[in-house]
């Protein structure tokens, strides 16, 4: 675990493990569960990983402004890309008060018209897709097609 100072992952393994011993645990228990939550909470006083930092046991590789850095700016060569600039977009496009009528994923965003934007593939930005999003955004959503009745239920106004 020589690592346990620089690699998030390694740290991790090394916390659990340390606390399986204390407490004398298995692999299994729940307790080991919230402890991985509680390792990745992004509120700084709320995380063990910045628990472990501010006590010297982490050393940051990186500093806070380039956290802040990739936060505004998604990697110019993977699908965050594209996702970011669909982002923006339909942002732009978004009621004040009701949002934006969307589902955004890792690998794809499907539409309030129904349209599913597939980004499956990790190393592909999607630039051209998200040039195309106003008229992706413009398409009619296709009917849907009418619901059988349930026997025995009754419409409003039937009598």
């Amino acid at each position: 675990m020589e690592l346990k100072d620089r690699l998030d992952w390694v740290a991790k393994k090394w916390l659990l493990e340390s606390f399986i011993e204390e407490e004398d645990l298995r692999w299994d228990d729940p307790w080991l569960q919230s402890i991985d939550l509680e390792y990745h909470k992004v509120d700084p006083d709320r995380s063990l990983y910045h628990d472990l930092v501010e006590d010297g046991m982490i050393r940051r590789v990186i500093s806070d402004r380039m956290v802040e850095d990739s936060m505004r700016h998604a990697p110019p060569d993977t699908r965050a890309l594209g996702r970011s600039l669909m982002m923006e977009q339909l942002a732009q496009d978004a009621d004040p008060w009701g949002g934006v009528d969307c589902r955004i994923e890792w690998d794809g965003i499907k539409l309030a018209n129904d349209e599913y934007i597939n980004m499956s593939n990790p190393f592909t930005t999607y630039e051209t897709v998200a040039a195309q999003l106003p008229e992706i955004l413009a398409r009619p959503r296709p009917p849907r097609p009418p619901q059988p009745e349930r026997e025995g239920k009754r419409r409003r106004g039937d009598s």
